[in-house]
């Protein structure tokens, strides 16, 4: 037998069943039992993912799935926040990170009234190693001088050094040879 219920307050409450039989025999049933409040705040549905995407050795792509009656997300990077987006976005990219090295992210869902998430998503990812160096040359020559320039290019962008190789001394193609970044006669 079921019998529908409203307006009950939250907290504790104690049923009382009374049941009487076709002679009038009475009998009772009693239970406690508690309401709890309905749950506030965004929600994952079952089965919400959090995705890398786009790994390199210092930045990647994160993706997520949609939480129910988020108006925002904060995204966290090994447990503090990394930014706060709005709730009509659902990837972010991160920069600034080292390379050959794990992290784990995850991503909170927020309401309009500030209530959070539980269960958020998370993923671990480790970024891809660090790739050698890329060197552009430039070789001059003249009788009597050496100029040989090239720029490395470790990493981001404005990592760049610039070095340049003089000789005074005769050129014949074995006097100065270049190795690395140093200069051997």
């Amino acid at each position: 037998m079921t019998a529908p219920t409203s307006g009950l307050s939250i907290g504790k409450h104690k049923l009382e069943i009374l049941a009487w039989d076709h002679v009038g025999l009475q009998s009772s049933y009693i239970t406690n039992f508690t309401v709890a409040p309905a749950p506030s705040g965004p929600v994952w549905p079952e089965g919400s993912t959090l995705s890398a995407s786009n790994v390199t050795s210092s930045s990647l792509t994160l993706n997520w799935t949609t939480a129910q009656g988020a108006t925002g997300y904060r995204i966290y990077r090994d447990s503090s926040v990394a930014s706060s987006v709005y709730g009509s976005v659902y990837s972010y990219d991160i920069g600034g990170l080292q390379s050959d090295t794990t992290y784990t992210f995850s991503v909170e869902a927020v309401d309009a009234a500030g209530n959070v998430s539980p269960n958020n998503p998370a993923t671990t990812v480790k970024t891809k190693a660090a790739q050698g160096t890329t060197e552009a040359f430039r070789l001059q020559a003249w009788p009597g001088f050496l100029n040989a320039g090239f720029t490395t290019r470790v990493g981001q962008p404005g990592y760049d050094r610039m070095y340049d190789l003089y000789n005074d001394g005769v050129i014949d193609g074995t006097d100065v040879k270049f190795v690395a970044d140093k200069v051997a006669g």
